[in-house]
């Protein structure tokens, strides 16, 4: 399961997202996202479904106007040692490695 987006950089409208410590930011099992038009909503389930099958190609034409910088993703997942997930600029990877990204459904429009 999620736990919490760790960075969120270059993506969409966000230039540089960073959780801070604690535990306010953390998904549970169930998350509804509501924002105003424009406020990202889309771009996160676009995070998701690339997280979820494992194909960059849906965030990498999200890449923020303007940006001279690629763009950076950080997911944390629930467990011990926390394991996660990075995207680069070779496509998702996880730590430690060959460890498998939790299943990630996305329910919206597509």
């Amino acid at each position: 399961m999620i736990r919490r987006i760790n960075k969120l950089k270059n993506v969409g409208l966000f230039a540089e997202l960073r959780s801070q410590g604690g535990n306010q930011s953390e998904f549970t099992k169930v998350n509804v996202i509501y924002a105003p038009n424009a406020g990202g909503k889309t771009t996160l389930c676009d995070v998701f479904r690339s997280l979820g099958t494992g194909k960059p190609d849906y965030i990498l034409g999200r890449k923020r106007f303007g940006s001279t910088t690629a763009i950076e993703i950080e997911i944390l997942f629930h467990g011990s040692p926390s394991p996660k997930a990075i995207l680069g600029g070779g496509g998702w990877q996880n730590d430690p490695a060959g460890s498998d990204p939790p299943r990630t459904l996305v329910y919206d429009e597509r």
